[in-house]
């Protein structure tokens, strides 16, 4: 926002309507001052100031007077039950919202905040939902130890990508998974990834290899062995 009103003083001098709740709709996000959204002539306005006021001050009360001013969807209603979702841990302020889509978002991410299996179900196991639900359980699973070997777990994201990513992350905190484990993952490029940290394919170090050939793709990892000893590991598969 720009310094153009300094106070609302101003606002009420203006004559254009327009101009006029431009000015207090600056002014009141500003200051963080929703008693002003009340003093703005045009009603979409009006209504997008208790929005964008309520989603910085994560008051769910104003989002609740911009809905009732105007129920009908916009942009500034979803994000402001969300960021009150997501800031209260509430998931249930999720379902005030309208549009599905914007539910199932909000639902992973207060899940992924709260680190909640519980709230990531909440997401239907329906096409707009598999996604929000997948990346939800994927977040949980990545900062919740109790997860990290837990193969199971990642049999359950039903989004494929997500669950691809599952399978690597348990690959690269054990760092000796066989072959057959990485079998599970599709992608081919990721199944790779998961076999680099196996005994599945022929390791050294880069510095030890005299000749490149171009019928292979290497690349390189710096990471801790077992002993706790910083690595840089060459990786060689086929093209």
């Amino acid at each position: 926002m720009s310094d153009t009103y300094k106070n609302e003083a101003i606002c009420n001098e203006i004559d254009n309507n327009k101009a006029k709740s431009s000015c207090f709709l600056e002014k009141a996000i500003k200051t963080n001052n929703s008693k002003l959204c009340s003093e703005i002539p045009n009603k979409e306005t009006k209504v997008a100031c208790y929005y964008e006021v309520g989603k910085k001050t994560k008051n769910l009360t104003l989002c609740e007077l911009g809905r009732n001013l105007d129920s009908s969807f916009s942009m500034h209603k979803e994000s402001c039950y969300s960021a009150v979702a997501i800031y209260l841990n509430d998931p249930t302020i999720c379902s005030k919202l309208d549009d599905e889509v914007e539910i199932f978002f909000c639902y992973g991410q207060v899940g992924e905040k709260t680190l909640n299996l519980s709230v990531c179900d909440m997401s239907k196991d329906i096409e707009t939902g598999k996604a929000y639900k997948s990346s939800c359980y994927d977040t949980v699973g990545s900062k919740s130890p109790e997860y990290n070997y837990n193969i199971t777990f990642c049999d359950e994201i039903a989004e494929k990508n997500y669950r691809d990513l599952c399978y690597t992350r348990i690959a690269y905190i054990i760092m000796n998974v066989d072959e057959q484990f990485c079998d599970r993952i599709e992608y081919y490029y990721r199944r790779q990834d998961c076999l680099s940290y196996s005994n599945a394919l022929y390791k050294k170090e880069c510095d030890n290899i005299e000749e490149f050939d171009f019928d292979n793709y290497y690349y390189t990892y710096q990471h801790y062995d077992q002993n706790g000893e910083r690595r840089t590991t060459c990786y060689k598969f086929a093209k």
